[in-house]
């Protein structure tokens, strides 16, 4: 009791010093106090002090008002499941940062961290990439608004430790001249994807092919062909494949060893199997918009695990693990897609946004037809709209959508669909579906999709 009562003081204490601080600046004034009764909400008084702490040194360090305000806003947002600590850390390191490397620099951490955090809930990914941008900050400060840049794409197939590796590697690899820092930290040095690619250079595939096809065979009764996918000299990694009836899977997913590699290839040929016996419609792609793709793909995702579930139950233990959504304060289209995602499959998962429940309830509602591939664009098409009418961003080039597996749904090639649509791996530490299956070309006759100015291509595979 003694120790709760000392904290509520020091809180009381440190908010009077900062309300003083502030006198005049009423923006920030009233910012402050919505963000301060959400973190009492949520049950972090004793981190009060701390928090206001950083608002103080973020505001007297002359970094501008407009990275004050997005540290407040990300603060009224925090999810009440995660640490305080955390998000006192965040703002210690915008301070830090900005100090190296100027208010931009501060500015883009605290928007980019707040599109990443999901994918962060590992133990140390944070710190490690707070740690990797503050030594890029005092090495490197030209560098650094390069790096935060590319903090999401680089962590939709690695964790934080692989990023906090990668810029340490370019910090050596520079020479300490900042053009070769600017090449690297941009990308366009070859070297740098190379160097982003240390420590994930194993062939996990050849070490568990002859189990993943007795895996298939006694799951499906299928015997697969499968295709090693040799890993791209690009950041981005080869992912999973289903296309003519092979599955191509990379020699490595990124950040997985041992017994979590052998997990991860295992939900992935479970789900491409799904696929092999269940999906035996290919959608006319036509005029549908990047968005309306996702949606379809994703409830056409949920619809093949449906029905293997109702075969095999236990599958739900090997791929509800990489269903890891939760609700959060700011909606996106891709966040809320993922929220989707984890709701079709996991029936104990609670999710107060409306959207999120219709699309749990459309799809409820046609469960008499799950059998039916048309329900996949008729409850992707329903979402698509409201969506639409939410006017939410959606991003197609960096969308990682849940359980990506296009196969052979759509009827085009990679052509016409990439140029809507390009799913990109996910972080199979933090993201739903960790198996990421890309649109490959069809071993089909070319054919011609109903928009007007859009053809299906033929190109030989990979």
């Amino acid at each position: 009791m003694a120790v709760a009562q000392i904290s509520s003081l020091d809180s009381f204490r440190s908010g009077r010093r900062l309300a003083a601080l502030l006198r005049g600046h009423d923006e920030i004034g009233s910012a402050v106090q919505a963000a301060r009764a959400a973190l009492q909400r949520a049950g972090s008084i004793d981190h009060l002090a701390a928090w206001d702490e950083v608002v103080h040194v973020l505001f007297g360090g002359n970094l501008g008002h407009a990275v004050v305000l997005v540290f407040l806003q990300l603060s009224e947002q925090w999810p009440a499941q995660r640490s305080t600590d955390d998000l006192i850390a965040i703002g210690r390191a915008a301070g830090d940062i900005g100090r190296g490397a100027g208010s931009r620099a501060a500015h883009a951490l605290l928007i980019e961290l707040s599109k990443v955090l999901p994918r962060l809930v590992g133990a140390g990914g944070l710190t490690a990439v707070l740690a990797a941008l503050g030594q890029l900050a005092n090495g490197g400060p030209e560098s650094v608004g390069l790096a935060i840049g590319r903090l999401e794409p680089l962590l939709v197939h690695a964790g934080g430790e692989d990023f906090a590796a990668w810029v340490s590697a370019g910090l050596r690899a520079s020479g300490g001249r900042a053009s070769r820092r600017r090449a690297y930290f941009a990308l366009d040095d070859p070297l740098s994807a190379r160097l982003f690619a240390v420590g994930r250079t194993g062939d996990d595939f050849a070490r568990l092919e002859k189990r993943l096809a007795a895996t298939t065979l006694a799951l499906w009764n299928r015997r697969p062909r499968f295709r090693k996918l040799a890993m791209a000299p690009t950041p981005v990694p080869r992912r999973t494949s289903l296309a003519a009836g092979f599955i191509g899977l990379p020699e490595t997913f990124p950040g997985f060893a041992g017994e979590a590699a052998d997990t991860v290839y295992l939900a992935a040929v479970a789900h491409a199997g799904a696929h092999l016996v269940h999906s035996n419609v290919r959608f006319p792609v036509g005029r549908l918009k990047a968005l309306q793709i996702a949606l379809v793909s994703l409830i056409e995702d949920a619809r093949v695990e449906t029905l293997a579930l109702r075969e095999m139950p236990g599958l739900r233990r090997l791929w509800l693990p990489f269903h890891s959504a939760t609700p959060s304060g700011q909606a996106t289209a891709a966040g809320l897609m993922m929220r989707l995602a984890r709701a079709l499959i996991d029936p104990n998962y609670q999710d107060p946004d409306a959207w999120v429940t219709k699309g749990r309830q459309l799809f409820a509602d046609a469960a008499g037809r799950c059998t039916d591939p048309a329900i996949s664009r008729e409850i992707g098409g329903l979402l698509g709209n409201d969506i639409g009418q939410m006017r939410l961003q959606f991003n197609a080039k960096s969308y990682v959508s849940n359980r990506r597996t296009a196969t052979t749904i759509w009827r085009c090639g990679i052509l016409a669909i990439s140029r809507t649509v390009r799913p990109r791996p996910s972080n199979l530490r933090s993201i739903p579906c960790a198996w990421s299956v890309a649109r490959t070309p069809m071993d089909s006759p070319p054919t011609t999709t109903q928009g007007p100015t859009r053809r299906c291509v033929r190109r030989p595979p990979r």
